[in-house]
């Protein structure tokens, strides 16, 4: 806002002083005046001071401020006069600009309204303090492998200030398919065996299982889809031990895992909703049972499986304990079915229906019913054949047919109301065919019907006349003891005993006799066989036990025997003890093994290796039938040959052969001289190596027709066979390494190469000018070269250094790159194709192919260096794999190229074209004009 500059308190005094000096002076001048005037009798009018002023208009001379007056003057504006008088200019008063409160916060100032003045510095601002943060702690929170965390911070109740940091969730580390940190199972593991079916739905279905664990787990996906389902019979009579069923499975058909009595738990997850009919019948090895907090379905308690909205407990086991809170109504179909171990059960007074088969073939010895079960459905209780009495409450009021069917040992049935209620009326047919119903009577009852009461709290039948059964001896009777027999009455139960005399001893005398090893001995006494017991006399009046009587057998005194391993010839043994006393062992010999024979074929003797005919060896022991023949040594005969073996002798050579010394003490063939036409390379010479076949060695022999080259050749070096176009074949041993450059330049009369695996490295045009060659090949196992249609190819830089009138270049991408002089003088091409992928034609590649008259080339070929078709003076057609523009793209030589740039040129079409024009594609595999 804008404000003026306030004058000074002292600068005001001084003003105020000024104005009232002036005033006084003029007044005092103005006094002078009048009385001047008063005075002289003659006007002047000329007399500047003798006339009335005239004033001007009030200029201001001191602008007034807001709070400080200002000053005028004004002139008499009568000439000569110049008479000035002043007056104050009232101050202004403050201009107020109003300004809106501003609320302080954590970290800024705040203020109430104010104002300012726009020409002033007044204002009426106060400022208000920042308030700083009102903190509120927070704990911290360790990130999970699910969840993120964060360390203690702190938040302001006023404002956003935080010092959270959020801590990444750490994520799952499985190991043995559970996580290391929160013990959580991998969702994707599952046990082998498992098979699974894919519905439309894209989830899966566990349908069956063929594996060999008991303890299994399904997974929560497989295959990256969830599994739902659990199918019918997909675990029947699988030997399960344990099952895993993870959160994801949403059904359970029936039978799933009916049959399995090792499982011991059942753990439902909060997704499993539904599970139908007979799903886990006769798994009576259950012993617990519970299901997620969170099943919208299902909750567990005291081991029983409940369907929380039906009030329906659906599956138990035998630790089950049936809910007396109201949750449960109703014992669901096959709940308990098969239970084994399941002896007896309290039903509480909630319940009130017993569902189909719900303790069909269990265990139960006893069932204690509370008042308030009505209905028992068909086969509840079929098959509990160890029960033999129920006490049935009021509220019963329907007994299906078949509800305890084949309880063959109920015969006893207590009914706690009267004859009169009719129990069982509403039944169909004899519910308890094997049982006499008896009805429940406080006092002793008048009529003869069957009735019971309580004895100390056990059901007991009112007596009627007795009809007793059989005696049946409770207590045996011993040799000195009566025993015991009982017999009960038919009608009510009631039982009387008798006493059976004592049996009396039956004592047999047994002689001294003194302990072996095995055997304890004993003194002389008398034993009865039918007590079992020890007499010191034959009347059997002084007790003795055998204790008493008895010599402790004496034991083994074991002398141990070292093992001994049994041999291909020689028996064995364990290592065992024998008695010094007895002939007690447990010595058990181990037959010898025999020889485990290994057949080797015969090797025949050569000149230089030994050999042996064929002979057998054990692959257990040293047992051989070999024999070493000696090697028989060379014969040679007087063309230097051996009459054995047809071996050159290795110090022969032709005569002409002149050699040089290297520096590594071998020797090298330095020229021939001679007249033969079939020359023969020593192996040795002044019994050194002969290592090298020097430069230019046999230049330009064109009479040379065959060399023998030994295998103690490393080195083929420049020119050496150049220009011997006599030479029909070479051999080139496995030894040699090394070919130098044109080292068989000109040999025209070579037909074939073979490159062995040894050679990695060849020389520029070492092969160049061999016009007869038809056949190239190298050894599969060589590192550096390959061969293919013919061609010699350097393999790693995809380059063809050496070809013939058979070549035909790969278009497997191998080539790229073709040679100098690769193809020149090859006056067996007539025709010829390069592959897609050559970018490179290099120097005189078919210089002196006088018989090649069509050539394909691809419009990957980026340069086509001098003298590439040199005397191709048959080169007719041209085509190009590419355009015009595309081939005017190419970097062609200008030095003698004109048989290229001559021949008719054609661009290729894969259709037939519809402009003017040299045009080709193929037909059959074959450049075809169209």
């Amino acid at each position: 806002m804008k404000q003026t500059k306030m004058i000074s308190t002292r600068s005001s005094f001084l003003i105020r002083l000024m104005l009232v000096l002036l005033l006084a002076l003029s007044l005092f001048a103005f006094a002078a005046c009048q009385k001047d005037k008063q005075d002289s009798n003659v006007e002047t009018p000329d007399d500047p001071s003798a006339h009335e002023h005239v004033f001007g208009e009030w200029v201001t001379t001191e602008n007034p401020s807001c709070t400080v007056a200002g000053v005028k003057e004004r002139i008499c504006t009568v000439e000569g006069c110049g008479k000035k008088e002043t007056a104050s200019v009232d101050p202004l008063g403050h201009d107020t600009v109003h300004h809106a409160a501003q609320a302080a916060t954590c970290i800024a100032v705040g203020w109430n309204a104010y104002d300012t003045c726009s020409r002033c510095d007044y204002t009426t601002y106060e400022e208000i303090a920042a308030l700083g943060h009102d903190l509120v702690h927070h704990a911290a929170q360790v990130a999970t492998c699910i969840a993120v965390g964060w360390n203690a911070y702190d938040t302001c109740s006023r404002c956003e200030y935080t010092t959270y940091e959020e801590i990444a969730k750490l994520g799952h580390e499985y190991e043995d398919h559970y996580c290391v940190r929160c013990d959580q199972l991998d969702p994707t593991y599952y046990t082998d065996g498992l098979i699974f079916e894919l519905s439309m739905e894209d989830t899966y279905s566990v349908i069956g299982y063929n594996g060999a664990a008991t303890d299994v787990v399904i997974p929560v996906t497989y295959r990256n889809n969830p599994v739902t389902l659990i199918r019918c019979g997909a675990f029947e009579q699988k030997g399960l031990t344990t099952i895993l069923i993870p959160e994801g499975v949403t059904r359970v058909e029936s039978k799933a895992f009916s049959y399995c009595p090792s499982l011991t738990s059942l753990n439902i997850p909060k997704s499993l909703t539904i599970i139908e009919e007979s799903a886990f019948q006769r798994c009576n090895g259950l012993t617990s049972i519970n299901v997620a907090g969170n099943n919208p379905k299902f909750h567990s308690a005291g081991n029983c499986l409940i369907e929380t909205e039906r009030k329906t407990l659906v599956l138990g086991c035998r630790n089950s304990v049936i809910p007396a809170d109201d949750s449960v109504e109703k014992i669901g179909s096959y709940a308990f079915s098969g239970c084994s171990n399941l002896t007896s059960i309290t039903i509480p007074g909630n319940v009130t229906i017993i569902g189909r088969g719900a303790f069909q073939d269990s265990g139960l010895i006893s069932i204690i019913f509370s008042d308030g079960v009505v209905e028992f459905k068909e086969g509840a209780f079929a098959g509990c054949s160890n029960l033999t009495s129920i006490v049935f409450p009021k509220s019963v009021g329907m007994i299906e047919n078949g509800a305890f069917y084949n309880c063959n040992r109920l015969t006893m049935v207590y009914y706690c109301g009267l004859i009169s209620d009719n129990f069982g009326g509403n039944s169909s047919g004899n519910v308890f065919p094997y049982a006499t119903r008896y009805y429940y009577s406080e006092t002793e009852p008048t009529s003869d019907d069957d009735w019971w009461h309580y004895v100390d709290g056990a059901p007991t039948v009112w007596p009627r006349e007795h009809a007793w059964g059989d005696w049946t001896t409770t207590t045996q009777p011993t040799c000195t003891e009566p025993g015991e027999k009982t017999r009960a009455c038919t009608s009510c139960n009631a039982t009387e005993w008798d006493e059976v005399p004592a049996l009396g001893h039956k004592i047999t005398h047994k002689s001294a006799a003194g302990p072996t090893c095995t055997k304890d001995g004993n003194v002389e006494c008398w034993y009865c066989s039918a007590c079992e017991k020890y007499f010191e006399d034959e009347n059997g009046e002084t007790k003795t036990t055998w204790d008493a009587v008895k010599i402790n057998a004496l034991g083994h005194d074991l002398v141990h025997h070292a093992a001994q391993a049994v041999s291909c010839t020689a028996i064995g043994w364990d290592a065992y003890d024998t008695c010094s006393r007895c002939d007690y062992t447990t010595y058990e010999e181990i037959a010898a093994l025999g020889h485990d024979l290994v057949h080797h074929d015969a090797q025949a003797v050569t000149c230089t290796e030994y050999g042996w005919d064929a002979y057998d060896t054990c692959s257990r022991c040293d047992y051989t039938t070999y024999e070493k023949i000696a090697a028989l040594g060379h014969n040679y005969n007087e063309n230097n040959v051996c009459t054995r073996c047809n071996q050159l002798d290795p110090t022969y050579y032709t005569e002409g052969l002149s050699f040089t010394l290297l520096q590594d003490d071998t020797y090298s063939v330095k020229e021939y001289n001679g007249d033969a036409t079939d020359v023969t390379i020593p192996s040795v010479y002044q019994n050194k190596a002969v290592t090298e076949i020097g430069v230019q060695a046999f230049f330009y022999l064109s009479n040379l027709t065959s060399v023998v080259i030994p295998d103690s050749v490393t080195s083929i070096q420049e020119n050496a066979f150049t220009g011997c176009s006599g030479l029909t074949s070479i051999t080139i041993p496995d030894s040699v390494t090394a070919i130098g450059g044109a080292a068989f330049n000109a040999c025209s009369g070579l037909t074939s190469i073979y490159i062995p695996a040894g050679v990695t490295q060849i020389g520029i045009v070492a092969f160049t000018g061999c016009s007869g060659l038809t056949s190239i090949s190298v050894a599969e196992n060589n590192p550096e070269f390959h061969s293919a249609g013919n061609c010699l190819i350097h393999t790693a830089s995809e380059t063809l250094i050496a070809g013939c009138n058979n070549s035909v270049i790969p278009d497997d991408g191998s080539v790229t790159m073709i040679a100098d002089n690769v193809f020149a003088s090859c006056s067996g091409l007539t025709s010829f194709s390069i592959p897609e992928g050559v970018s490179f034609i290099s120097f005189a590649v078919f210089c002196g192919c006088s018989n090649l008259s069509s050539i394909v080339i691809p419009d990957s070929v980026e340069t086509i260096a001098g003298n590439a078709f040199e005397g191709c003076n048959n080169l007719t057609a041209v085509y190009y794999g590419g355009s015009a523009s595309d081939w005017d793209g190419i970097s062609i030589a200008d030095y003698n190229n004109g048989c290229l740039t001559g021949a008719t040129r054609y661009y290729y079409s894969e259709t037939e074209p519809v402009s003017a024009g040299n045009w080709w594609h193929y037909v059959n595999g074959k450049p075809t004009v169209w």
